[in-house]
């Protein structure tokens, strides 16, 4: 929640005490959740390496006691955008199916989210479209809407993927904005600013490029060091 709302390094801190409590309990139920959340932020402040270890030691607990099926499939998915190699997407995306069909309904849009990203990095822009589709009409039938606003931008980015001339790509992104502006997501703002101020720029419309990203980037008061405010900053600084 702290992420989603603007401030990485407090949620950072957090996830870091929720983490050292669930070791000092010994739950195995409990540190793997607490490790696979940690491993969320990593992959959200673009801390790879972090991400890896704890989707590791994730897997490793499955292994040990046989339990923990959504906190596994949702570890081998961030260790895969973490650069880790592991089973193709295509068993990921059969077991994520496996497990909703079984009932496992938590966190199943932001995992497709995690997908579809996945695919996109893997060159098959396609798929990772058919896997936002699906989670659009689950978020339509009210399942997650705090990460509408992710599949809007992700299929933005899918949709440049396949068609770097895709009209349709600045309104996946202007609906990511304000699908982040009505969760007061602002983590979710900027990178949806970004990839609609990058849109806007590459068509020669730099005024309201600037005028898109830099106040959303500017309302930041911390996490200056992670890897959407440098992605955001770098650009803002490119366009002038």
């Amino acid at each position: 929640q702290l992420w989603l709302t603007g401030f990485p390094d407090q949620g950072l801190a957090a996830i870091q005490d929720a983490v050292s409590l669930a070791r000092q309990v010994g739950h195995p139920q409990t540190t793997a959740r607490a490790l696979y959340y940690a491993g969320v932020l990593h992959y959200s402040r673009g801390e790879y390496d972090a991400l890896r270890e704890r989707a590791t030691e994730v897997l490793g607990l499955g292994d040990q006691h046989g339990i923990f099926a959504f906190f596994t499939v949702g570890a081998r998915l961030l260790a895969h955008l973490g650069g880790s190699p592991g089973p193709k997407l295509d068993d990921l995306s059969a077991e994520l199916a496996r497990l909703q069909r079984g009932g496992v309904r938590a966190r199943r849009v932001f995992l497709a989210m995690l997908l579809a990203e996945a695919y996109g990095l893997a060159g098959r822009p396609d798929r990772g479209l058919d896997v936002v589709g699906e989670a659009l009409i689950a978020i339509e039938a009210g399942a997650e809407r705090y990460y509408e606003s992710a599949h809007h931008r992700v299929r933005g980015e899918l949709r440049l993927a396949v068609d770097p001339s895709a009209e349709d790509a600045e309104a996946c992104f202007r609906r990511a904005v304000n699908a982040a502006q009505a969760i007061g997501g602002r983590s979710l703002e900027l990178r949806a600013a970004t990839s609609l101020a990058r849109r806007l720029a590459a068509r020669g419309a730099t005024t309201e490029a600037r005028e898109t990203l830099a106040p959303v980037l500017g309302a930041f008061t911390e996490g200056h060091d992670t890897r959407d405010l440098r992605t955001a900053s770098a650009l803002l600084s490119k366009i002038g």
